[in-house]
């Protein structure tokens, strides 16, 4: 079952056992694949900006 991140109902948390993955709605639905839960630091944005990532204090993109 997802987890609503705020208040607005705009950020949703997945825990999917190994895998941990967000749904922003910012005006279009981002999904955020989080990998494995201490891999908070190395998310890969699938689609959408980095805004949606730093709207729940994530780091979007990979370097």
């Amino acid at each position: 079952m997802p987890t609503a991140l705020n208040d607005d109902q705009s950020v949703w948390a997945f825990d999917l056992g190994m895998v941990n993955a967000y749904l922003v709605n910012d005006g279009t639905v981002t999904l955020i694949d989080a990998g494995t839960p201490g891999a908070a630091d190395d998310l890969e944005r699938r689609e959408g900006t980095d805004a949606a990532a730093a709207s729940m204090g994530l780091r979007a993109g990979r370097e």
